[in-house]
Parts: structure tokens; C-alpha cells; sequence
């Protein structure tokens, strides 16, 4: 059994706008009843949209009032059980070589014992700082630890150069291979995004020969929000609480108009009473179709962000799980770990016992995993490279 890594305890931070959490109607319960033979295909797509964006946003605004609660949780009751882990992994490495020392072991048994600490010395080095362990390393090793780095990270290197299609020695020298990946990466996106101004521009010099459409997005917005702040603006409200309440809905309303927040105004309108199912069934629609656009813009958006927010979990946390995690489900992910962690160190715990019984010795290296090859370090690490460039893409 390899110790896995630490986790990373600090989740990933997320610029979006911090939801709103006082309690609001929302405007799917304004749409026309379901199945309404009089709806259009692209009413009835308007109505789709309203829904799955206010469910994607319910689940991103439970993820931001999730994660400082896992963080704490798992502070406070996952840390314990990783440090006591990579305590006994140490333990058990210093119990194998002494054992190693004092037990008579044929050619094959030795060379077999000196892979094994290796195995498992080198993860401690790596990812839990055990660096105490170095000098045991390199003498069970046929390469010292650190000619051994030096060679994983030229192979790396070598990896980093062929993704990039660029010469291994015309890299430039960065401490880590890590930082040459970064490095690169980003002379990528500066690349492409250089060429996606060029094309953007060559778009826009296109669309201003072209007649412009009837209403723009913006000037939708923009109309929107003026009919919402002729309703909403406290100032003209002369009762305290109608002041206190539409101070509060004014800056719902300014926060949703700077971020182009379609629905967010949509819902004020409806709270405003500018709005009603009766309003939205009757809406043209040219205009339908130009929100349709918006919205379905926005919640492509809102869903980019809830799976950048599961893999960075993922990552950070060492959560394996194919399907796309759910806040109500981190509980279950925080005891799925603690269980693990303490599997792991019930099994370190009965190693280090049979350890202890000097004719065991030979036993428990035959019961051992085959060592995975030399190769596998360099591939991992490269795929995790991988990873966060695509995560954070």
C-alpha cells in the first residue's frame, strides 16, 4: 500500500458574483402552465432556460455556502487522520529496515525489500515532506533520491517539450518542470488569444459594414433595467420600510444590470409588478428569441463555472467520483475519506504488528503488489500537468 497524497485543505477561490442569499420569488413560478398548447417552440424554450438557470444557480450559490464548511470540517477532522497516516507510513518504513537488518534474507528477498522501501519512501519524500527519510532512500536505492529527481524531471521535460511541439533543449531553465509547463502554457494562451483579437476584430469590422439588428443585447438591458429603477429608486418613496425595501431591490437591480444578468432583472420586474405569466405568454417573439440568446449565454456560463468548481474540488481534495459532485453530497464525500484514511491506517497498524514478529519478514514481501515501472512518476505528473491546464482553461 503507497501513501497518497496530502490534499491541498484550501479550496480554490471563485471570482463570480457572490449570490444573493435573501429569500426571493423566482421567475419560473411566473411561467405559463406546462404544456400550454398556445406556447411557441421558442416560448417554450424561454421557459427551459428559466429553469435550468435558476437550478444552476441554486447549486452554485449551495457550493459557495458549502465549501468554507467542508474547509473547516475538514481542518478539524480529515488533517488528524492524514498526519497519524503519514506517521505510520514512516513508522512502518523504519520498521521494515531494521527488521531488514536483523533477519536473515536470501538475494532476491533483499533486493525485493530494498524496491519496497524504495516504493514506499519515495511518496513520503515527495508529497508529505518526510525529507528525514532521504539518507534511508539512498541506501536501498540503486540511484540516490536526488540523481533520481534529476533524471524523472529531464524525462518530464522531454514530455512538456513534445506536447509543445518545441526542441527539449531550446527550453528555457526553470527550477521545475512544473514551472517550464506554466511557462509554456502560457505563452499558449497569450498566442491564442492574440489570435482571437485579431479575429475579433476582422468580426467586428465585418459587423459594422453590416446593417445593425433592431435591438442589441445591451440596449435590451439597458431598458430593462430603466423601467426597473423608475419603480425602485427609494428616493421616491416616502415610507420607511417601502424606502428600506426598495433600497435593497435598487441594489439587487444596479448589481444585476452591471453583470448583464438577464434573469436577475426578469425576476425584479416580475417583483415590481411589471411582469406576470400572463405579460410573459404574450411576450413577441423577436424578443423572446433575443432573450433565449441571453439566457442561454448565461447559463452556459453558470454551468462552465459549476464543473470548474467540481475538478478544482476534486483536485484539491482528492475526491475521485466520475459523476459531477453535488454540494448536499460533500457530507457523504468527507466520511467516504475519513473511512478510507482510517482503512489505510488500520492496515499500516497491522503491518507495523507483523513486522514486529521476526519470522514474517519474508511473508509480507511475498504478499506485496508488484512495483509499478520507472515510468509511471514522469506520466503522472505530466497528466496532472494536463489536468489543471484544462481545469483552469
Amino acid at each position: 500500500m503507497t501513501p497518497r497524497a496530502m490534499p491541498d485543505p484550501t479550496p480554490r477561490r471563485d471570482h463570480a458574483p457572490v449570490a444573493d442569499a435573501s429569500p426571493r420569488l423566482t421567475l419560473s413560478a411566473a411561467l405559463p402552465a406546462a404544456g400550454n398548447a398556445l406556447r411557441s417552440a421558442a416560448g417554450a424554450r424561454f421557459d427551459t432556460l428559466v429553469v435550468q438557470l435558476e437550478r444552476s444557480r441554486g447549486e452554485l450559490a449551495a457550493w459557495r455556502e458549502a465549501l468554507p464548511r467542508w474547509q473547516q470540517r475538514f481542518h478539524e477532522q480529515v488533517q488528524p487522520l492524514l498526519q497519524q497516516r503519514d506517521q505510520l507510513h514512516a513508522e512502518r518504513v523504519l520498521a521494515l529496515d531494521a527488521a531488514g537488518m536483523v533477519q536473515k534474507l536470501g538475494k532476491s528477498d533483499r533486493a525485493a525489500l530494498s524496491a519496497q522501501l524504495c516504493a514506499l519512501i519515495e511518496p513520503l519524500l515527495d508529497e508529505a515532506g518526510l525529507h528525514a527519510l532521504k539518507p534511508l532512500y539512498d541506501r536501498h536505492a540503486q540511484t540516490c533520491y536526488d540523481e533520481r529527481i534529476a533524471t524523472s524531471d529531464a524525462a518530464l521535460r522531454a514530455l512538456i517539450a513534445a506536447h509543445f511541439g518545441v526542441d527539449a533543449d531550446a527550453l528555457p531553465y526553470l527550477a521545475s518542470p512544473q514551472a517550464l509547463f506554466e511557462r509554456l502554457q502560457q505563452r499558449r494562451r497569450q498566442t491564442q488569444a492574440a489570435a482571437a483579437a485579431r479575429k475579433a476584430k476582422t468580426a467586428q469590422r465585418a459587423a459594422s459594414a453590416a446593417p445593425a439588428p433592431a435591438v442589441d443585447p445591451q440596449t435590451a438591458l439597458r431598458e430593462l433595467y430603466r423601467r426597473l429603477a423608475a419603480a425602485l429608486h427609494p428616493d421616491r418613496e416616502a415610507d420607511p420600510l417601502q424606502r428600506e425595501r426598495k433600497t435593497a431591490l435598487m441594489q439587487r437591480l444596479n448589481a444585476a444590470y452591471a453583470d448583464a444578468d438577464l434573469l436577475g432583472l426578469l425576476e425584479l420586474q416580475w417583483q415590481a409588478g411589471q411582469l406576470d405569466a400572463a405579460a410573459l405568454a404574450a411576450m413577441v417573439e423577436p424578443r423572446i428569441e433575443r432573450y433565449n440568446r441571453m439566457l442561454g449565454e448565461q447559463l452556459q456560463a453558470t454551468q462552465d463555472e459549476l464543473r470548474r468548481i467540481d475538478a478544482a474540488f476534486k483536485a484539491d481534495y482528492a475526491v475521485f467520483a466520475r459523476r459531477r459532485l453535488k454540494p448536499e453530497r460533500l457530507n457523504a464525500a468527507m466520511a467516504e475519506i475519513k473511512r478510507a484514511l482510517q482503512d489505510e491506517i488500520d492496515e499500516l497498524v497491522e503491518d507495523l504488528r507483523e513486522l514486529q514478529q521476526a519470522p514474517t519478514l519474508r511473508h509480507w514481501l511475498r504478499r506485496q503488489r508488484p512495483l509499478p515501472p520507472e515510468t509511471v512518476r514522469e506520466a503522472m505528473l505530466f497528466q496532472a500537468m494536463l489536468d489543471d491546464a484544462q481545469r483552469d482553461a
